[in-house]
C-alpha cells in the first residue's frame, strides 16, 4: 500500500494555469516535489517507463535528462483503464503522468525546469484545493431542505435506481455507516461472493482476489478506490474527518428505513472515491478518481472543494467525464472571491453551486463565512444546517457549506435520471436549472446566483405535468353597476387567468372548481373551463367563467376563495386561492402620523377580523374633506407621536361637522391634549378634559381596564404598550378625565384613578379616544390583550356588524373561519391522510367532511381523549364508505360553539 510523504507549501502569486509558455508563478497548496506532466500526443505509445541508478526514466531523451538533473523518483501513469475510447484519446487522458521528485525540491524548479520541454504540453503543480465546509461544533422531521425542495412530491415520481449511481471526490468515507453501506455502489465483477455487498479479505468468505476481475486497472475495486493510498478501501480512518460522509448522506443516504437520515437520491446509489486528507483534495488523486467514475459508469460527479486556479488537467479530465456522460457538480466557495471565478466549479459543463439557507437566502455562517456568488454561479442548493450522516455511525444536524450543496445537487441528478432512464447528462443538466426557484436574496435579483435554488419536486415533474398559477383575476357585475366589484346583492362572474409556466408540459382538458366555506356567498356556477394552455401561455375562463351570489345582508369583508385545477396532465399545483372584498368598505383609516409609519398596526388589527377599510394618508393627499368623511360610518383618526400638527382647525371643523351627522371617531394620539385640550373640539365633541402630558408607569407603560366597559372590559385585563408586536412608541402618554357624560375606559398603572388614558361617549354620535398610542399595544397573546381585539370592541361600540369570526374571551384565541387550522399528513393523498387537531376543553366534538360545492359527504363523532392533541385517519370515503372522486374537501372541528376548518386534496 502506496502513501504520499508530503509537505504543504503555498506561494502567494498569481494565476496557476501552467501552459508551457507562462511565467511558474501559482498560488494555492501544493503538495511538495509533485509535478503533474501531460505528454504532447506524437509521443503516445513511445513512453516506456523504466527505472535506472533510482532514477525513473520514459525512454524519450529531452525528458530523461531533465529526470536526472532532478533525481525523478517515480513516474505515474493516471489513466489506468487498458481500454481507452476515442473520447479519452481526444482529451489527452492516458499521457497524464504524476512525477515525483525529493521533497526538497523547489516545485519553482521543476515547473522551469519542464515546462519548455519539446515533449510536453503542459506542467502543473499537483494543488491541494481546500474543503468547502463550515466547521460546527425517526430524523427526517429536522431535514429542512427536504421541505424546501419539495423531495417528497420528487419520491412520488421516483423512489431511485440502484443502477444509478453518483461519485462522491472527497477525502474518504465511513462506508459502514448503518445509513450509507446499503446504497454503496458495487462494481459486480468484484463482488466475488455476489451477495451485492463489500465483503473484506480472502474468498471465499471475501471478496479480495487480487485479480482485476473487470479488467479496469484497479484490483479488488469492490466499492470505488482510495487514490490517496492507492488501494481498494476509501475509508478515512481518522474518525474526525467526516467530511465525505457528511456529503455522501446528503446525495444518497439509505432512505425509507426507519433509521436516521434520507438523502435526496433516495434508492441511488454512490461511491466515495477518496483523494485526500484533512489538508484538502490533490489535484492529481482528484484526476483520476473523476476518470474513474467516468469510465465505470457514474451518472452524476459530486465536488465539494476548490481554489482559485485553473488547472488544465483537471479540466480535460472533468470533460471527458462530460463526454461520458456524467452530469457534475461544484461547490462555489465559502467565502466572497469578489466576483472571480473559482474552480472547478467555472469549468465548462460543471454545476457551480452556492448555498442556501432554509429561508432560501444565500447562507451565511459567520462575519468572515458566508456562500460565494458571481455572475459565473449556476444555481444554489442547501448549505446551512443541513442534517446528513457523521463518521462513528452517527448524525450531524450543522453540516454547513457549498460543500453541502453540491452533493443536493449531484443527488437530484441521480434521481432524475433514475426516473427517466434515456435522459442525458445535457438534459438533466438544462432540467435542473429550468425547475429552479426564485429565491428573496438581492444577489439572486443582480443574477448572482444563476437560476436559484433547486428544486427536487418540480424537476421530476416538469417532464410529466404542467404547472398551472393563477396570475389574475377580474369580476364582471354587468347584470348589477357594472363596477367591477362585487357589491351586496350582486350576481357576479369571475374570469380568471392561468398561466403554465415555461418547459412543463401543455395542459389540455382544462378545468377548474371555485369553493368556499363562507356563507354570504351562493356559487351558482363552481366549474369553470379553459383552452388548453401551451407552456409559457397564459389562457382565461372569460367562455366559461365561474358565477356567485352576493347575500344582500352580507357584512362587507373579504372572502378567501379556494381554486382546485384539474388538467391533463395534472398540475403540479393543484390548488390556488384568492381573497375578493365584498361589499364597499364602512372604515376610513386617515393616517395623519407625520410620516411615522404607525398605520401598519391599525391595517393589521383590521385584516385580522376581516374589515374592509380605506387608507387616506394626510402626507400625500392632504386632510380628507367633510365630504370623504361622510361616506364611511367609521373614521380612524390618528396622529402617532406628532406633537405639533396633530389635528388642525379645518381637521377639527370636518370632523364636528361629521359628528354631527351621526357619525363614529376613534381618534388617537398621545400628544393631542398637550396641543388642543383647550379647543372647544376637545370638550365638546370628545367630552374629555386635558390633566397632563407625559404620564408615566414606572418600568413598562401600561394601562388597565375597567369593569363591565365595552372597550376595556376589566379591571384584570391589561394592555403593554412596549414589546414585540407594537410599534414601542410610547413616549409622551397624555392623562385626561371624562366629562359631559364621556366615560373613562382605561386607568394609567401606578396612577390615581382620576387620571384615564381613553375616553369614549356615545349619544347622536359615538366616540372613542385613546390618549396613549393603539399603535404601540404589544401582541403576546398569553399575557397582554391584543390590538385586533380592541379595535373588534370599539367597532361593535359603534354599532358595526364583524365579519364572521369567532372571538372566545375566556380562552383568548381568535380563529378566522375557513382559514385552515387543522393539520392533513400528507396533503395531497391518495389512499388516506391523518387529521391531525387539539381540543383543549372537550364538548360533543365532530369532524365534518364537505365536498367543494359545499355538500356534506361525511361526519366523524369524536371520543373524549386524554390527549391533547388527537388524530383521526380518512381513507376519502363517503357516510356510506363509497369512494370520493378527486377533488379538494373541507374538513370542519366542530366542538361545542367552536368551529375551526382546513382543506385536503384527494388524488385518485
Amino acid at each position: 500500500m502506496k502513501k504520499f510523504i508530503i509537505l504543504i507549501f503555498s506561494i502567494l502569486a498569481i494565476g496557476v494555469s501552467l501552459p508551457i509558455t507562462s511565467a511558474p508563478e501559482f498560488s494555492d497548496k501544493f503538495v511538495a516535489g509533485h509535478l503533474i506532466v501531460k505528454f504532447k500526443p506524437e509521443y503516445r505509445g513511445l513512453i516506456n517507463i523504466q527505472y535506472r541508478d533510482g532514477i525513473a526514466l520514459t525512454g524519450i531523451p529531452e525528458i530523461d535528462e531533465l529526470n536526472k538533473t532532478f533525481r525523478t523518483k517515480t513516474i505515474d501513469k493516471a489513466y489506468r483503464n487498458p481500454n481507452l475510447n476515442e473520447s479519452g484519446k481526444r482529451f489527452g487522458i492516458d499521457l497524464v503522468y504524476l512525477f515525483t521528485f525529493p521533497y526538497e525540491t523547489k516545485v519553482v524548479d521543476l515547473v522551469k525546469g519542464y515546462q519548455n520541454c519539446p515533449a510536453i504540453e503542459h506542467v502543473s503543480p499537483n494543488f491541494v484545493y481546500e474543503l468547502d465546509y463550515v466547521p460546527n461544533d425517526s430524523l427526517y422531521s429536522r431535514q429542512w431542505h427536504h421541505r424546501n425542495l419539495q423531495c417528497a412530491r420528487a419520491w412520488d415520481i421516483s423512489q431511485g435506481d440502484t443502477a444509478v449511481w453518483i461519485a462522491i471526490v472527497d477525502e474518504g468515507l465511513e462506508w459502514t455507516h448503518p445509513d450509507i453501506e446499503d446504497n454503496l455502489w458495487i462494481n459486480p465483477e468484484e463482488d466475488i461472493n455476489h451477495n451485492g455487498r463489500f465483503d473484506l479479505g480472502p474468498p471465499p468468505g471475501g471478496d479480495e482476489d487480487g485479480v482485476d476481475n473487470d479488467g479496469n486497472g484497479y484490483i479488488d475495486d469492490v466499492i470505488g478506490w482510495d487514490f490517496y493510498y492507492w488501494d481498494n478501501n476509501p475509508i478515512n480512518e481518522n474518525l474526525n474527518e467526516s467530511h465525505g460522509t457528511l456529503c455522501f448522506g446528503a446525495a444518497v443516504a439509505v432512505t425509507d428505513n426507519l433509521r436516521g437520515v434520507a438523502g435526496i437520491g433516495f434508492n441511488s446509489r454512490g461511491a466515495g472515491l477518496r483523494c485526500g486528507d484533512e489538508t484538502g483534495i490533490y489535484t492529481y488523486c482528484a484526476i483520476q478518481a473523476i476518470y474513474y467514475a467516468a469510465d465505470n459508469g457514474a451518472f452524476a460527479i459530486s465536488m465539494s472543494w476548490g481554489g482559485a486556479g485553473y488547472q488544465s488537467e483537471l479540466n480535460n479530465a472533468i470533460q471527458y467525464a462530460w463526454s461520458q456522460g456524467c452530469v457534475l457538480s461544484a461547490s462555489a466557495g465559502n467565502t466572497y472571491s469578489g466576483g472571480s471565478p473559482r474552480y472547478p466549479a467555472n469549468y465548462d459543463h460543471v454545476i457551480a453551486t452556492a448555498a442556501s439557507d432554509s429561508f432560501d437566502r444565500r447562507s451565511i455562517w459567520s462575519p468572515q463565512e458566508q456562500s460565494n456568488y458571481g455572475p459565473w454561479v449556476d444555481l444554489a442548493a442547501p448549505g446551512t444546517d443541513v442534517y446528513t450522516t457523521n463518521t462513528g455511525n452517527r448524525y450531524w444536524q450543522e453540516f454547513g457549506g457549498t460543500s453541502a450543496a453540491s452533493p443536493c445537487v449531484g443527488g437530484l441528478a441521480v434521481l432524475l435520471k433514475s426516473a427517466y432512464p434515456a435522459m442525458t447528462n445535457a438534459e438533466c443538466t438544462t432540467r435542473i436549472f429550468q425547475s429552479c426557484d426564485s429565491m428573496p436574496d438581492s444577489t439572486y435579483r443582480l443574477g448572482l446566483l444563476g437560476h436559484g435554488r433547486i428544486n427536487v419536486g418540480k424537476a421530476l415533474h416538469q417532464p410529466i405535468s404542467c404547472y398551472l398559477q393563477m396570475t389574475d383575476y377580474r369580476i364582471v357585475d354587468r347584470t348589477g353597476n357594472n363596477n367591477g366589484y362585487p357589491d351586496l346583492g350582486e350576481t357576479c362572474a369571475v374570469v380568471i387567468t392561468l398561466l403554465n409556466d415555461p418547459y412543463w408540459q401543455t395542459a389540455t382538458n382544462v378545468s377548474a372548481t371555485l369553493a368556499t366555506l363562507d356563507t354570504t356567498i351562493t356559487i351558482l356556477h363552481p366549474t369553470a373551463t379553459f383552452p388548453d394552455i401551451p407552456p409559457g401561455t397564459s389562457r382565461n375562463c372569460s367562455a366559461d367563467s365561474f358565477v356567485f351570489v352576493v347575500h344582500p345582508n352580507a357584512v362587507p369583508h373579504r372572502i378567501k376563495f379556494t381554486i382546485a385545477k384539474n388538467s391533463t396532465p395534472v398540475s403540479y399545483d393543484l390548488d390556488d386561492a384568492m381573497t375578493i372584498a365584498i361589499g364597499a368598505p364602512r372604515v376610513i383609516l386617515v393616517d395623519d402620523d407625520d410620516g411615522g409609519n404607525v398605520e401598519l398596526w391599525y391595517k393589521q388589527a383590521c385584516d385580522s377580523l376581516g374589515v374592509l377599510y380605506k387608507v387616506w394618508t394626510v402626507s400625500s393627499s392632504g386632510s380628507p374633506t367633510l365630504d370623504t368623511l361622510n361616506h364611511y360610518p367609521v373614521v380612524v383618526w390618528f396622529c402617532g407621536i406628532d406633537s405639533t400638527q396633530t389635528l388642525t382647525q379645518s381637521d377639527m371643523n370636518a370632523l364636528s361637522s361629521y359628528l354631527d351627522n351621526g357619525g363614529n371617531l376613534f381618534l388617537c394620539g398621545q400628544n393631542l391634549g398637550q396641543e388642543i385640550g383647550s379647543q372647544p373640539f376637545y370638550s365638546n365633541y370628545l367630552h374629555t378634559r386635558y390633566l397632563i402630558n407625559r404620564v408615566t408607569t414606572g418600568t413598562m407603560p401600561r394601562v388597565y381596564g375597567i369593569d363591565g366597559d365595552p372597550i376595556s372590559n376589566s379591571s384584570a385585563e391589561t394592555l403593554a404598550l412596549m414589546g414585540t408586536g407594537g410599534a414601542n412608541n410610547a413616549v409622551s402618554m397624555d392623562g385626561v378625565q371624562p366629562i359631559d357624560g364621556a366615560v373613562g375606559c382605561y386607568h394609567y398603572v401606578a396612577n390615581p384613578d382620576s387620571i384615564y388614558g381613553a375616553t369614549h361617549y356615545s349619544n347622536s354620535y359615538k366616540v372613542v379616544y385613546f390618549a396613549f398610542p393603539f399603535e404601540a399595544i404589544a401582541g403576546s397573546p398569553t399575557r397582554y390583550t391584543q390590538k385586533w381585539r380592541i379595535m373588534a370592541r370599539i367597532l361593535t361600540f359603534f354599532g358595526e356588524a364583524l365579519p364572521p369570526t369567532e372571538i372566545n374571551e375566556e380562552t383568548k384565541t381568535f380563529c378566522r373561519i375557513g382559514l385552515p387550522s387543522l393539520s392533513f399528513i400528507p396533503n395531497p393523498f391518495t389512499k388516506q391522510t391523518t387529521i391531525r387537531f387539539q381540543i383543549a376543553d372537550f364538548k360533543n366534538a365532530q369532524l365534518n367532511f364537505y365536498n367543494a360545492t359545499g355538500k356534506k359527504v361525511k361526519t366523524i363523532n369524536l371520543a373524549k381523549a386524554n390527549n391533547l392533541i388527537q388524530s383521526v385517519i380518512w381513507e376519502g370515503r363517503d357516510k356510506n364508505e363509497r369512494m370520493l372522486p378527486t377533488g379538494v374537501y373541507f374538513v370542519e372541528l366542530k366542538n361545542g360553539d367552536r368551529i375551526v376548518s382546513g382543506k385536503v386534496l384527494l388524488m385518485r
